[in-house]
């Protein structure tokens, strides 16, 4: 799988402990506020989110950068076969996951993800 930095580590896991509340999940648009209208996943009148949306939420500018997407998209691959190949990448997000299965891929995304290494000049040595 793709080599996270903590910084997009970080961005995934935000983005899980906001979609924790099932009160803030929705499927089939990144973001809604409480009467239903779609909105960016950065407006602050958004009070639901789908799991690529909430990822954005927390991503600079609302882009999700580019090795966090790749690694979704590497987790979506291996998840695939199990699901079905008939699904295409934004229904399985925004239209097959339940709440709990969206939370199920986001501990799947984690688990997979490879932290970057600190550099051996960013380590605290013993005095």
């Amino acid at each position: 799988m793709m080599q996270l930095t903590n910084f997009e580590l970080s961005i995934i896991l935000s983005a899980k402990d906001l979609l924790t509340d099932p009160g803030c999940c929705v499927f089939g648009a990144p973001a809604c506020d409480d009467s239903g209208n779609r909105l960016k996943p950065t407006d602050p009148r958004a009070t639901h989110w789908c799991l690529m949306g909430a990822i954005a939420r927390f991503s600079p500018g609302g882009l999700i950068p580019y090795n966090a997407l790749r690694h979704i998209d590497d987790c979506f691959v291996a998840l695939e076969p199990i699901l079905s190949e008939d699904f295409t990448f934004e229904a399985i997000y925004d239209q097959l996951f339940s709440h709990d299965q969206v939370l199920q891929f986001f501990d799947f995304m984690l688990q997979m993800a490879v932290p970057t290494p600190v550099p051996t000049s960013q380590h605290f040595s013993a005095p």
